[in-house]
């Protein structure tokens, strides 16, 4: 059985998560892959109605009766936020006091920057998912320029057997594991018990944090075909597993990402499955495509058509193609 990767030939570039043979993956939730692809709306802290209120409202109170900190200058509290190097270092300051609020914010913006830059940065590329050993690809996926760089760099093994060490390919790093793990805890676990405080934080953190209009209906486009599939039939798939055990029941679409304790796909996984190269079984017909994860109201209805029916029908011949290894998961 092969090994695969999922590559964005655009920017030469592979997924995380996707790594391996594809019982050992396709199943596993693929929300970086739906992040690539998907371009969220981004806090901005650019001017003060970009901010929320509840951060400058202190900006309008009579700073003299604010207590000792308002002998500080608005300038000077700017400058004390631009020396704080880590988010959770700005968290834990800004919640102490109102007049903190706003440039913690603005502050807190700027050091989540770097977290977003991959964020979207797949969207309208050309994505295939490749097993290893593959000797040639979609006719017509190359212009002759990449046509050249596949000849020099390809082994004898395969195309991109092992091509991360030789040339320019490189896995984009999701963010979401290290904030969880590294800056949530510590700032929860430095500021006070008193229950104010740990709501100051968590709010802090979701207004500073990427949304996704959970209310939209979000669909895999593929700009070539022009064609959709969306998130909400994907959700409401049930798929059964062997001695009547239930694998996915009861999700439902958050924005483009699905969301249940019994969920086995999701918007990656059918990404994974329709670029999917060679495809012994049935799948691969979008490889190497241009997709996007976007809001439906966002296309041309006109010149658009909703597969998603028939995208629900390959990922049931996949689950029941795959039951024997469903059962781990």
């Amino acid at each position: 059985m092969p090994s695969w990767h999922m590559l964005n030939i655009d920017d030469r570039e592979k997924a995380d998560g996707v790594r391996g043979k594809f019982p050992e993956f396709i199943f596993d939730g693929h929300d970086w892959i739906v992040k690539l692809l998907a371009q969220p709306k981004l806090p901005s802290a650019d001017s003060p109605e970009a901010v929320p209120k509840y951060y400058t409202e202190a900006l309008n109170d009579k700073w003299h009766e604010l207590g000792a900190l308002s002998v500080l200058l608005p300038e000077l509290i700017a400058i004390i936020f631009s020396h704080v190097e880590y988010m959770d270092d700005a968290a834990c300051l800004a919640v102490t006091h109102r007049l903190l609020g706003y440039e913690g914010f603005r502050r807190a913006v700027e050091l989540r920057r770097w977290e977003w830059y991959y964020l979207g940065r797949w969207r309208y590329a050309r994505i295939i998912t490749l097993g290893s050993g593959v000797k040639t690809l979609p006719k017509g996926l190359l212009d002759e320029t990449e046509q050249e760089e596949m000849k020099r760099d390809a082994s004898s093994y395969g195309l991109f057997y092992d091509m991360d060490k030789r040339s320019r390919w490189a896995a984009p790093f999701d963010m979401a594991w290290h904030y969880r793990d590294w800056q949530l805890k510590p700032a929860l676990a430095r500021i006070s018990h008193l229950r104010s405080d740990e709501l100051r934080i968590r709010l802090l953190i979701q207004d500073t944090s990427p949304t996704y209009a959970p209310q939209s209906t979000w669909a895999l486009c593929n700009f070539d075909t022009r064609e959709y599939i969306r998130a909400g039939a994907i959700a409401n798939m049930k798929i059964p597993g062997s001695e009547g055990r239930m694998l996915q029941v009861g999700s439902v679409a958050d924005g483009p990402f699905i969301r249940g304790k019994r969920k086995v796909v999701d918007l990656g996984t059918v990404a994974i499955i329709l670029t999917a190269w060679p495809c012994y079984q049935s799948g691969g017909q979008w490889a190497g495509h241009r997709l996007e994860i976007c809001r439906v109201r966002t296309l041309s209805r006109k010149n658009w058509k909703d597969v998603s029916r028939w995208a629900v029908g390959l990922i049931e011949d996949w689950a029941r193609g795959m039951d024997a290894h469903l059962l781990y998961y």
